[in-house]
């Protein structure tokens, strides 16, 4: 295992060849042994990459005492019928239905690419078991939820900030003929329910309030997810759980649901639908801290708050950045 000197934070890029391919991701080591490791995803390459891990996300190592890895985003023409577009990074989230191809079916080279990674951080520092997140923006979060489907085995919770929840087997949007791809059976089944917090606004000019496309209301589409790959049941209600406190100000809801019994671990499954934010990447600097106490500190499943308002950002740990809208 390497040995940690620096009595700081060590951030770094590393590089990783895999499929024929030369994949990089930023990296910030915490000076004591990890309690824990969090991929995040968004949808970029290194550049903007190694901003959002040290700006949108630049508090959660310390804030947290776990590692922190960043991979940047492969470079696809996103150009094809019906959707205007270009040289793109993109994560290859839709088997069916995509965007990074215009629309062309995605492979399994990333998930495949995310499976080596976890493994080899695994292999090269003391990661405690249990202790792992995937996690994701957008894009990215359309990505992570994917590897949860296909990968739930290597992780222990799940967060996604700015994203519509749509089965990635069932596909984002038909851009041949402007609409939603055929409603099928969920194709998402993981092999263990971990975990979830999520959160988006009600300007995101995607999935807000009203979103871009009819069907891209992300709330909505997490009450399917719950109900039909968590299997919760009864009616969604109103919670105190999960982070209230967004840049925003007040007018955060969070949402869940009174009984997800499959699910692993602490049992949560939260969507907090937030006032006034955008398309904003700063919503993942606030949700995985919370997260991250409230999965993994021990506690009743259905009683208090695992960790104290003090122990959770507030809004002055991040700073608005919208994310540029070059993918979803």
């Amino acid at each position: 295992m390497l040995s940690l000197l620096s009595a700081a934070h060590a951030q770094l890029v590393q590089n990783m060849t895999f499929a024929g391919h030369t994949r990089q991701y930023y990296v910030t080591v915490p000076p004591s042994p990890p309690t824990g490791l969090i991929i995040a995803l968004s949808p970029s390459d290194i550049v903007y990459t190694s901003q959002f891990c040290t700006r949108e996300i630049g508090q959660v190592a310390a804030q947290t005492g776990a590692m922190v890895v960043c991979p940047a985003a492969r470079v696809f023409n996103s150009s094809g019928p019906g959707h205007p577009g270009g040289m793109a990074a993109c994560w290859e989230s839709f088997p069916h239905y995509g965007y990074c191809m215009g629309g062309a079916p995605e492979s399994d080279e990333d998930m495949d690419f995310l499976v080596a990674l976890i493994e080899r951080i695994k292999s090269q520092y003391t990661i405690p078991d249990g202790r792992t997140i995937m996690s994701g923006i957008s894009n990215g979060g359309s990505a992570s939820y994917r590897f949860n489907c296909e990968h739930a085995d290597m992780i222990d919770g799940l967060v996604i900030g700015i994203q519509a929840w749509f089965d990635p087997y069932a596909g984002y949007f038909d851009y041949v003929h402007e609409r939603l791809p055929p409603v099928r059976p969920p194709q998402c089944h993981p092999q263990r329910l971990v975990p979830l917090y999520s959160a988006d606004g009600t300007k995101d000019s995607f999935y807000g309030q009203p979103p871009r496309v009819p069907g891209f209301e992300s709330v909505a589409n997490w009450e399917v997810y719950s109900t039909t790959v968590l299997g919760c049941t009864g009616n969604r209600t109103v919670t105190s759980r999960g982070p209230h406190d967004f840049w925003e100000g007040t007018g955060t809801v969070c949402y869940t649901y009174p009984h997800c019994p499959a699910i692993v671990g602490a049992g949560l499954n939260i969507m907090c639908e937030v006032t006034n934010m955008t398309h904003d990447g700063t919503a993942l600097g606030v949700l995985l801290p919370s997260a991250f106490a409230d999965f993994f500190t021990p506690t009743d499943r259905h009683g208090t708050d695992a960790a104290t308002p003090s122990d959770r950002p507030t809004a002055d740990s991040v700073s608005p950045t919208v994310v540029e809208e070059q993918r979803e």
